[in-house]
């Protein structure tokens, strides 16, 4: 397409060059040299309406385009919102899920032995012992239930 084109400008050069020469030789005197050029004068305004034309279309072409481009750009940005939206949820279902496994584990190390067994070599009492235990193991549960509730509130949202 490039090459038809440059055949087509270097053809135009050459024409514009030859014509004057073409027409002086047909044409001698001045007066009929006029004459002639003046009966193509609606020829050039019809090229310069074809011009005209052309780059109005043009216009129309790339406006269209750009409109094309700009919602397949609004498409694209809604759908990486939607995947980071997605992976967001997913991190914070992931980090909720192991801080209950935490939570669980906590609250199995408050009601076993071992921990009894921690709060005796402290030296309290039976009653202090069973009062931290259970202060210690109503705490655990308290988050526990803040983290459940959240993941929770993110699996509805999905």
């Amino acid at each position: 397409m490039q090459k038809k084109i440059l055949i087509f400008a270097i053809f135009a050069v050459i024409a514009q060059i030859v014509a004057p020469i073409v027409v002086q030789l047909i044409y001698p005197s001045l007066q009929n040299r006029a004459l002639f050029g003046d009966s193509f004068g609606i020829t050039s305004s019809i090229f310069s309406l074809f011009a005209i034309l052309a780059v109005l279309y043009t216009i129309a072409i790339q406006r269209s385009e750009l409109q094309k481009n700009e919602r397949s750009s609004d498409e694209q940005l809604k759908h990486m919102q939607r995947q980071t939206d997605s992976l967001e949820k997913t991190t914070k279902l992931n980090a909720l899920a192991t801080m209950l496994n935490v939570t669980d584990s906590k609250l199995k190390y408050l009601q076993s032995d071992q921990y009894i067994e921690k709060l005796n070599g402290e030296g309290l009492q039976e009653k202090q012992i069973i009062s931290k235990k259970e202060q210690k193991v109503k705490e655990a549960k308290s988050v526990r239930d803040k983290y459940q509730d959240e993941l929770d509130d993110i699996f509805k949202s999905i």
